[in-house]
């Protein structure tokens, strides 16, 4: 090829090569409005999300007092929470917080009407075994009785939630039965 025709070439591509690298600096500050970098699609949670209580799940709910409008799921003769049922537990709002949540079997508490029970927790259904109680005999959880709760599971409102990878607070709420807690944020 003659010099003088390698030379025209070489400037003729260079010359594209600027071009390109223009459009392509425009293309890039026009296409991200306010200095935003693209990083692919966003992801938005498309509905809320059930989450068995288990050891991993639990840690999320250290110290949270969940209030449930009944202690219905505790105080049955099938959940072992009274023997028998726990009439008056039954219709009276209950309290529910966990805590060392790091141990395999987390401690529990259970209030209601100014009484309390406490007891460690294993997960598979919520099993709560008493060890401390101060409830009045047929009016509660007494030492020894073991309940068992299923389900036993935190609802979490996630729908709409955008998904970043990062934690994010959403109201959540404990159900224990057929009885779902009012939603604490965590």
């Amino acid at each position: 090829m003659p010099k003088g025709l390698y030379w025209k070439c070489t400037r003729m591509v260079l010359r594209l090569m600027a071009v390109v690298g223009v459009l392509a600096g425009a293309l890039t500050t026009l296409g991200c409005p306010g200095g935003q970098e693209a990083e692919g699609p966003v992801l938005v949670a498309a509905s809320d999300a059930s989450i068995p209580v288990d050891s991993t799940s639990a840690q999320a709910l250290e110290g949270v007092t969940f209030t449930l409008p009944s202690g219905e799921a505790i105080s049955s003769p099938a959940a072992g929470g009274c023997n028998p049922a726990c009439p008056a537990l039954a219709t009276q709002p209950i309290t529910v917080t966990f805590a060392n949540t790091t141990s395999p079997t987390p401690n529990a508490t259970l209030a209601s009407g100014g009484n309390t029970a406490t007891g460690t927790t294993t997960f598979g259904s919520c099993t709560f075994k008493v060890t401390s109680s101060n409830f009045p005999p047929g009016t509660g959880p007494q030492v020894g009785n073991t309940i068992t709760v299923n389900p036993c599971q935190v609802s979490a409102k996630t729908e709409g939630v955008q998904v970043t990878g990062q934690a994010t607070t959403v109201p959540i709420s404990l159900q224990l039965g057929p009885t779902p807690s009012a939603a604490q944020q965590a």
